[in-house]
């Protein structure tokens, strides 16, 4: 297996991967809260938007997106970015945010995730920065493997439906 930095050749190559991840997004929203439903109504341009999403990933020099791939087949990826967090109230820091990360599901459990995160958090040390956070879904077993990757819960984001 080999990890590297993608190429906008990549993109086709992990849409497909970009579309299970949503997918598999989307189950976590019917199952937990049943607002999300509208949320997750496509824009009649979804595909193109989403493959211009990835290119954004790539091209952006505050971005990242790694691919792992295995007999020139991508089988997962990683993409991040990390922003300057300036707070009126605390020390300006760097703040990387992991955006995404999936593997092929014939892929999983064999240490991908976890070689993949260590190349992110050595890009985000790179940039200087001080914290890497991301977004989960609470019902998302997924939880553990961020735990393992050495993620804490810190805050909870609390939604409501305003009618």
């Amino acid at each position: 297996m080999k990890i590297r930095e993608a190429t906008k050749k990549d993109v086709l190559g992990v849409y497909p991967l970009f579309l299970e991840l949503i997918k598999s997004e989307e189950n976590f929203f019917r199952k937990s809260i049943n607002f999300f439903d509208k949320l997750g109504k496509r824009k009649k341009e979804f595909e193109k938007n989403s493959k211009t999403e990835l290119l954004k990933d790539i091209e952006n020099r505050n971005s990242i997106l790694l691919v792992a791939e295995e007999d020139d087949k991508i089988i997962g990826y990683i993409s991040g970015n990390f922003v300057d967090a300036k707070n009126p109230f605390y020390d300006s820091i760097m703040l990387g945010y992991l955006k995404h990360i999936i593997i092929l599901k014939e892929y999983q459990k064999k240490g991908i995730s976890k070689e993949l995160s260590k190349r992110l958090d050595d890009w985000f040390k790179e940039k200087k920065c001080n914290f890497v956070y991301l977004e989960v879904f609470s019902v998302n077993p997924v939880i553990r493997k961020f735990r393992k990757l050495g993620y804490n819960e810190v805050t909870n984001k609390m939604w409501k439906k305003l009618k």
